[in-house]
């Protein structure tokens, strides 16, 4: 038999789950609920396996006595929890409520190091931004709250992702995914085209992505380029009247502008052009007569 803990939530729960204790909300009376994410966690235990649930108002209220483990006979015995288990299980809970909030960022793991100062709270994302420290910050806060630990300090250690799709790195979700007929899909292509070309017109100035949506105003482009050096805005003012005089529709262009080329004794190149020999040759064509 197993032994949780949960907090506010759906009343929603496992088959062959039952509610140890359920502690009432003081100011309404009312039941405190189990959390849909609580029940998924604690699925991977077994569907065939009992547990029981105790649901507190809060994790500083919270006492998980017990932890499951497979002994080597196949029986499934319980040991004591540690604080620090308790602490990284809690503080991994409310982590996940806040990451469930935002679907751009994937919680890959939450470590417990504990400095002569105080716990320290590490918690592996991947995100296509890195986080602003205003916001971890706020999330120290509310981990403070919850645990009821203000010694507690977070560091979130991020992985950058970059989602690309058979067009190309997205910047624009819309220009990937969005519904569009065959008219204004051309008309995107050829604002893309023009605005690659404009850009690529400035000196060693290369264009690893864009991405072109409409909007009321005309077209909104963001652009990813690589060179020897970042565009100034009066680059891309000119570039924006190019397009605009080329295609007839106004544009409001955002450039992200690394310096990130292949630098050769002849030219410069941006590093997705530069490929090796074997490179070339595993995305080679097969030969016909290869078996």
């Amino acid at each position: 038999m197993y032994t949780a803990t949960t907090t506010a939530g759906t009343p929603t729960a496992p088959e062959g789950a039952r509610v140890k204790d359920i502690a009432a909300d003081t100011d309404s009376q009312r039941p405190w609920l189990v959390t849909e994410a609580r029940w998924a966690r604690y699925s991977a235990i077994g569907a065939n396996t009992p547990f029981e649930v105790l649901i507190c108002p809060s994790w500083s209220a919270t006492s998980t006595t017990l932890r499951p483990y497979l002994s080597l006979n196949g029986k499934v015995a319980t040991a004591p929890v540690s604080p620090d288990m308790r602490l990284l299980q809690q503080a991994e809970q409310v982590a996940r409520e806040v990451v469930a909030t935002r679907p751009d960022i994937v919680l890959q793991d939450v470590e417990l190091v504990n400095l002569p100062t105080g716990p320290v709270l590490i918690a592996s994302i991947e995100s296509p931004r890195l986080p602003n420290p205003s916001r971890i910050a706020r999330f120290e806060a509310l981990l403070r709250e919850r645990l009821g630990e203000q010694r507690v300090r977070v560091i979130v250690r991020a992985a950058e992702s970059v989602d690309i799709t058979s067009k190309g790195r997205i910047l624009f979700g819309g220009a990937h995914f969005g519904g569009t007929s065959e008219e204004e899909a051309r008309r995107r292509r050829t604002i893309e085209q023009t605005v690659r070309a404009n850009l690529q017109g400035l000196p060693d100035t290369f264009v690893t992505a864009i991405d072109a949506v409409r909007q009321d105003s005309g077209w909104a482009v963001r652009a990813e380029v690589v060179g020897p050096r970042v565009l100034a805005p009066g680059d891309v003012h000119t570039v924006e009247e190019r397009t605009a005089k080329a295609t007839g529709e106004p544009v409001d262009l955002a450039v992200r502008a690394r310096t990130d080329v292949l630098v050769t004794a002849k030219q410069y190149r941006a590093v997705r052009d530069a490929q090796l020999p074997e490179d070339r040759d595993a995305l080679s064509a097969p030969d016909p007569g290869s078996p």
